[in-house]
């Protein structure tokens, strides 16, 4: 229970209740605030300005803001990021709507406790939603509590104690498995003409899934590859890390470009039979990965295929702050991934000068 901290400010059944006197005359009201201590703060000010009111002579409007609910802060704060990147603005809109408004958005954010989130993350768990799944539906429905305590509705987020499991650390970062050379010849045998050039520009280039459907003709020009952009939900944006970059042009990819007939119906570099660009990467990735078993390869996500790129780079002796560059990735993120092959080539240089030393 929150402690009485301002003058006319008293608990009227867990609501803000204010008193003042207007000559001879006493009023009171009671406010939909919740009493605790940013509602108390609240209620003060709405005091003092009643008051004030009646000292200037004029009639108080009697003007505050109702406490709102969570599907009306939901709203505000999706009007808040609606400016910023398109992607994110789409995913936490499609993770508000698919778990928290169902649930929620009648409720006033004082009402929501931590049982009600809990209840969401059990149906999550009941449909099989991975652990990193709930994570990010948790992050965006905590954005909207923490919304509510910046503009003084509530002075808690009742997300946090149910997060915290899902933010706690499972010790080393799982290991990639990338593809090797052996292993892709092979698949290669089993994809069209269409999906080799697509995972060509993946295993030589080491670009994105959704940096590759995003390209357009003009993209690849001069002997490069110009990565400007990403496809996110049938939507081109910034890519991943919101920078831009250039990749060398390998032999391979200009060979199938040169046997390919150019479809004119749009720019975009891969077309659906219906002449527009694919929203995902996910048909390659499923054609891929019926190639994978049809050449007795062991099964991994495809997304290997990048890893792959990044690790035959390192081992054709190319510097990884080159490589990092070309990949999209931070030198801090290159390292961390994929320090055993770095850690692998350093080793056998640093053999090589201890054994040469007289």
């Amino acid at each position: 229970m929150a402690e009485q901290t301002a003058t006319g400010v008293l608990n009227k059944r867990g609501k803000c209740q204010i008193r003042w006197a207007e000559g001879k005359i006493r009023r009171y009201e009671t406010l939909p605030i919740a009493y605790n201590k940013a509602g108390i703060d609240a209620a003060r000010k709405i005091r003092a300005k009643k008051i004030r009111a009646f000292l200037e002579g004029h009639e108080e409007d009697n003007h505050f803001v109702a406490m709102p609910t969570f599907g009306q802060m939901a709203q505000d704060k999706l009007n808040e990021i609606k400016l910023g990147k398109p992607s994110s603005y789409r995913s936490i809109k499609s993770r508000l709507n698919l778990y928290w408004m169902p649930a929620l958005s009648g409720h006033l954010l004082t009402q929501v406790k931590p049982m009600h989130i809990q209840q969401i993350v059990n149906e999550m768990r009941r449909l099989g939603r991975s652990k990193k799944y709930i994570k990010v539906v948790l992050d965006a429905g905590s954005s909207v509590f923490s919304m509510g305590i910046e503009n003084e509705f509530i002075s808690s987020n009742p997300a946090i104690s149910v997060s915290k499991k899902f933010n706690k650390k499972s010790g080393k970062k799982k290991p990639i498995d990338p593809f090797v050379e052996k292993e892709i010849d092979a698949i290669f045998q089993h994809l069209s003409d269409e999906d080799k050039l697509f995972y060509s520009i993946r295993w030589y280039c080491g670009l994105r899934p959704g940096e590759v459907i995003a390209l357009t003709r003009q993209d690849i020009r001069d002997g490069k590859i110009y990565v400007n952009k990403s496809r996110v939900e049938g939507h081109d944006g910034t890519t991943k890390t919101e920078t831009e970059r250039d990749v060398p042009l390998h032999p391979q990819i200009t060979k199938l470009m040169t046997k390919r007939v150019v479809d004119m119906r749009d720019p975009h570099l891969f077309l659906t039979y219906q002449g527009k660009p694919h929203k995902t990467g996910s048909h390659f990735g499923e054609r891929f990965s019926k190639a994978m078993q049809l050449a007795e390869v062991r099964y991994r996500n495809p997304y290997n295929v990048r890893h792959g790129a990044a690790c035959r780079m390192l081992a054709a002796g190319m510097r990884p702050g080159w490589c990092a560059e070309k990949l999209g990735h931070s030198l801090e993120m290159f390292f961390t991934t994929y320090a055993q092959w770095i850690d692998q080539d350093e080793s056998k240089a640093q053999e090589e000068i201890f054994l040469s030393m007289s």
